[in-house]
């Protein structure tokens, strides 16, 4: 069984890119609505808040 440690330290770093990957998408289906800025700093906020809700796991 693995320790869940090592897990959750494979898990972040996809979820974090996946969600870059589908924001950096959606921004180009929406035939960027939005500047580019707004989507940058809209997913630095999501990361931070992921990150913060991770250093609470065990």
């Amino acid at each position: 069984m693995r320790e869940q440690g090592a897990s959750v330290s494979q898990f972040v770093p996809v979820l974090l890119a996946g969600l870059l990957m589908n924001a950096i998408t959606w921004w180009f289906e929406q035939e960027q609505a939005n500047p580019p800025r707004l989507i940058a700093t809209s997913c630095y906020n999501l990361m931070l808040s992921t990150l913060k809700e991770v250093s609470r796991w065990k």
